[in-house]
């Protein structure tokens, strides 16, 4: 049996009155395990109640954080001995600035913190390259 969409429910809405009513339709249905052909319908459901715009946008930053690390690892490897490349500090700081935007909009005083020192270091490195490549460049 599918569960019926409710309309009067705005993506915006409290999000917990939405899942505690698709979790009493569940219930008030028997179902212990949806049938194979609601699954869809069912995982439709859960995206909509739980996937918000900030929670893609946190695992965008979340994603930029991996990024730099594999970066890393890969010119690492490639000359075989740790080195830092500068994209690194890219990843770092796109990573930071979307991390530290949901951290404020999630209230979180543990990442805001976190992140906005992460942020500082980030732009203190990327100063640092900026400034050595212009000191180069008006060297030659």
């Amino acid at each position: 049996m599918l569960l019926p969409l409710n309309p009067s429910f705005p993506l915006k809405r409290d999000k917990e009155h939405q899942r505690t009513y698709y979790a009493a339709l569940l219930l008030s249905q028997h179902q212990s395990r949806p049938a194979m052909n609601d699954l869809p319908h069912t995982i439709f459901i859960w995206l909509q109640t739980h996937v918000t715009a900030w929670v893609v946008l946190g695992l965008c930053g979340q994603f930029l954080f991996m990024m730099r690390f594999i970066y890393q690892w890969i010119a690492s490897e490639r000359a075989r001995k740790s080195v830092m490349p500068e994209a690194f500090w890219y990843f770092s700081l796109g990573g930071g600035l979307i991390v530290f935007a949901y951290a404020v909009h999630q209230e979180d005083i543990v990442f805001i913190l976190g992140q906005g020192l992460g942020v500082f270091i980030y732009l203190r490195n990327i100063y640092f390259i900026w400034r050595h490549k212009s000191g180069a460049v008006s060297k030659s």
